[in-house]
């Protein structure tokens, strides 16, 4: 009754800011809260506050329709003077917009005066408060922001309610200032915020865009889809939450702000949920009640030959942190004029049948994806690999460098192609090494113990092509591996080890202690305490060449109920794991020829 009386209120509740038929405002309510933090620690950063100041020369009896144009103007002109910032670099205006003619009238005038003087193109002006009405004691923070959204999103929001100019603003009436009633481009990247309150007080705020991508280094502009994690305490909850998100627009300030938000566990949260962001074609998102009292424990799984494809690593050269890893490498092959992008990339047909490029691109596609679990906070509690895959075992034990990796996959290579070796075959059989060990002729050995169903074959081709055409004629499954015509983990490679010894002592130069997580394929559990088991070394991955592969026996230390995430160019050992390991939770990080 009392704002009605002082005729400061709307009779239709329409709040017509800067309007000739304004009548006042109506009160409403909002709750806002904005964080201040300096900018070099600032992750997520809307604007940058150049300057505010305050004034009051009143008291608690002072009202609105007592405001001073001379008290607001001098505020005004000491703003900027202290922010020593050009009034005609101001693109907009949030001002206070009470919608008190008189009052408008005195705020517009003095902005007229202050900010217009010898201005070519209008300057425009809002208030939010014909959107949302008064809301008193948090007006100038909603003010704010509006004024970020502006900033931020680069449109001004329109004025509502706004039919003709107060004919007491000269400034309105000709044109210098512009109300703005459609959405418009904001044409700079400076806007100022008036405060105008009861009791004489009167503000002003200078406020810059920030400039993300040039500041923000953590904001990538890329269209890389976001893995969004979340957890809570319902489930219908999170699905409340995951349908919001991929409504929205995809942001990558959002979606790092969410990650961080969900980084902490709760135990009270035992749901658990996620979704890719933006929403593709078909939804990947999932919900569920989580009741484990324990972490379960993350495994590492290094797959080998068989897994390399054409164009492998085109597009996850899109990840920065795998870039980077890429780079690494690519420094340390240069002198010997091998591009390891070239080889990731590359989608020539039959460029993998050259087995250097096959051991070297699995090897930086494998350093890579270490780099970026890494990055994430995901380290293992143990780690195996298959034939090559223990060259990723050793980086991801921290017994490699990226380039002692890189350079080991090279001399492995390498040595294949200068020993003169017989022509030979390798080929996955349906069977495991106690069902077969007894069937094959003597010119074939068995080269990895896969799985108790699963084995794989080495020896002469023309051996090998009879044998395992009988295989399949008695109705085994049997595939051919590529290897480029070598019988790998026999035998037959036995010449390749001198030369492969050579080039890895010029590599490994400090051998370092494999840890306790590192469960050895190529070296019996028997002989784990031998020295040749203890390090890293030269020995060691020249064994692996030779020894036959002992991952069905190394897959045995895993516990029940692990995490394995296998890590190469494809998913190759996933059928195995999910037959021997059914308790455990298998996750490949890569697909062949997979789009993302």
């Amino acid at each position: 009754i009392q704002y009605m009386g002082a005729g400061v209120l709307s009779n239709d509740d329409k709040v017509k800011s800067f309007s000739n038929d304004a009548d006042g405002y109506n009160r409403s309510e909002a709750v806002v809260v904005l964080f201040l933090q300096r900018a070099e620690d600032a992750r997520r950063c809307y604007a940058s506050l150049i300057h505010v100041k305050t004034l009051n020369i009143g008291d608690r009896t002072t009202f609105f329709d007592q405001t001073s144009h001379e008290s607001f103007k001098n505020l005004l002109q000491e703003t900027y003077f202290e922010a020593n910032v050009d009034p005609l670099s101001i693109a907009y205006i949030e001002a206070e917009g009470l919608a008190c003619p008189k009052v408008d009238a005195i705020e517009l005038n003095v902005v007229d005066e202050i900010l217009c003087k010898n201005r070519k193109t209008p300057l425009l002006v809002g208030s939010v408060k014909s959107n949302l009405g008064h809301t008193e004691s948090s007006t100038n923070l909603v003010s704010i922001v509006k004024a970020l959204i502006a900033l931020d999103t680069g449109r001004i929001p329109p004025n509502l309610h706004y039919s003709c100019p107060n004919s007491k603003v000269p400034a309105l009436l000709s044109g210098k200032l512009k109300v703005v009633t459609e959405e418009v481009h904001l044409k700079g990247d400076i806007v100022g915020v008036n405060s105008i309150g009861f009791s004489g007080t009167y503000g002003h705020a200078i406020l810059k865009k920030n400039n993300k991508f040039n500041k923000n280094k953590t904001t990538l502009c890329d269209n890389l889809p976001r893995l969004i994690l979340i957890h809570g305490r319902e489930v219908a909850n999170l699905e409340n939450i995951i349908k919001q998100l991929e409504e929205m627009p995809v942001n990558n300030e959002f979606a790092a702000l969410m990650h961080k938000v969900f980084l902490i566990h709760s135990k009270q949260h035992i749901v658990r949920g996620y979704t890719i962001l933006p929403k593709l074609e078909t939804s990947h998102s999932e919900v569920q009640s989580y009741s484990r009292t324990k972490e379960l424990p993350v495994w590492f799984v290094f797959s080998g030959m068989g897994s390399q494809w054409a164009g492998m690593g085109k597009q996850l050269l899109e990840i920065p942190v795998f870039a980077a890893a890429i780079d690494k490498c690519e420094a340390a092959l240069a002198s010997k004029g091998i591009s390891v992008r070239n080889i990731i990339t590359n989608t020539t047909e039959g460029f993998f049948d050259n087995i250097l490029h096959s051991f070297v691109g699995i090897a930086a596609i494998q350093v890579g994806l270490v780099d970026i679990l890494f990055s994430i906070g995901i380290k293992p509690d143990g780690i195996v690999g298959h034939s090559v895959g223990e060259l990723g075992c050793a980086y991801a034990d921290g017994c490699f460098t990226a380039e002692e990796m890189i350079l080991s996959a090279y001399a492995r290579g390498q040595a294949s192609i200068e020993t003169s070796l017989i022509k030979g075959m390798m080929a996955a059989v349906g069977k495991g090494y106690n069902q077969i060990k007894n069937e094959i002729p003597d010119s074939i050995e068995v080269a990895c113990h896969n799985s108790s169903e699963s084995c794989t074959l080495s020896g002469p081709t023309e051996d090998m092509e009879r044998y395992i055409g009988q295989v399949k004629a008695a109705g085994v499954f049997a595939k051919l591996v590529n290897v480029s015509n070598i019988a790998y983990h026999s035998r037959y490679i036995a010449p390749a080890a001198p030369a492969l010894l050579h080039y890895l002592q010029e590599v490994i130069k400090d051998p370092k202690p494999r840890s306790e997580r590192w469960i050895s394929s190529s070296i019996p559990e028997d002989q784990w305490g031998s020295p040749l088991a203890s390090t890293s070394s030269p020995e060691y991955h020249t064994n692996n060449l030779l020894c036959p592969v002992l991952f069905e026996e190394a897959c045995k230390k895993i516990p029940a109920e692990a995490i394995l995430i296998e890590i190469a160019p494809h998913g190759l050992l996933q059928a195995i794991l999910r037959r021997s390991q059914k308790l455990c939770v298998n996750i490949p990080l890569t697909q062949r020829d997979n789009k993302d």
